[in-house]
């Protein structure tokens, strides 16, 4: 499983290990950006990148299970309709 390995490594890219997230805050702040719903892009704790994984896990799975996509390149070029539909499902199902 390919894709599952690369998902993984994707979310291990965006780790920030030994950076605060109140010092890229405080930074965006001095430059004058709004601080409304406030990401640097990356992570900055564990537990918020195991839930990201979870959650991110989940889609891989829904994808493959009833879009029958297994390449991340193709879900990546699907992403948004793919996206949708997955959200669409989940309020349906409530």
């Amino acid at each position: 499983m390919p894709e599952i390995h690369t998902t993984l490594q994707r979310l291990d890219a965006l780790m920030a290990v030994g950076e605060k997230r109140s010092v890229a805050k405080d930074a965006a702040r001095e430059r004058g950006e709004s601080l409304f719903a406030f990401s640097d892009g990356k992570i900055h704790a564990f537990e918020s990148r195991n839930n990201y994984q979870k959650i991110v896990m989940r889609f891989i799975d829904w994808v493959r299970d009833t879009q029958n996509i297994r390449d991340l390149a193709k879900i990546d070029e699907q992403a948004d309709e793919l996206a949708s539909l997955y959200l669409l499902e989940r309020i349906e199902q409530q």
